[in-house]
């Protein structure tokens, strides 16, 4: 069971779905849109994502 964990985690934060589709659907929860707020849905958009970011 915890090595299934573990591929789950990886999964989640190695693809480009989106992040509240990836959790809805790992809680069994239907119908799920894209966010469009989390950094792969930003990144379809052409937005900058907080890793793209600079401080000066």
């Amino acid at each position: 069971m915890q090595s299934e964990q573990i591929r789950a985690v990886l999964a989640y934060a190695d693809t480009f779905v989106c992040r509240s589709i990836q959790l809805l659907s790992y809680f069994d929860e239907p119908n799920a849109d894209r966010c469009g707020v989390r950094d792969v849905c930003l990144a379809r958009k052409g937005m900058k994502t907080l890793q793209n970011w600079t401080i000066r």
